[in-house]
C-alpha cells in the first residue's frame, strides 16, 4: 500500500463507505482494509520487512563463516535411505 491508497481509504470511509465496498474499489480484502483503518500511517510492506530479516541472517551467517565457526547443523529428518 502506498500513501495515495492510504489517503483514498480514509476518504472513502469518511464518505460512509463500508470496508467491503472500499476493499472492492481498491482491490484489497475487507479485513486488510479494517486493519489499515486502525493504523496511524500506511503499513510497511511485509515483503520488504522480510527481506531485511533475510539480510540480517545472511550477514550473521557470513560473519560466522569468516570467524571460523561451523555452519549450523541441519535440524529435521534425515534424507538418507534406511539401512536394510
Amino acid at each position: 500500500m502506498n500513501q495515495e491508497h492510504y489517503m483514498d481509504l480514509h476518504s472513502l470511509k469518511n464518505e460512509g463507505w463500508t470496508n467491503t465496498e472500499i476493499a472492492e474499489e481498491l482491490g484489497y480484502h475487507p479485513a486488510t482494509v479494517a486493519k489499515w483503518l486502525r493504523a496511524d500511517s500506511p503499513p510497511e510492506r511485509a515483503a520488504a520487512a522480510g527481506r531485511h530479516r533475510w539480510r540480517r541472517w545472511l550477514e550473521m551467517d557470513l560473519l560466522r563463516a569468516h570467524l571460523g565457526h561451523r555452519a549450523p547443523r541441519r535440524v529435521g529428518p534425515s534424507h538418507r535411505p534406511a539401512r536394510s
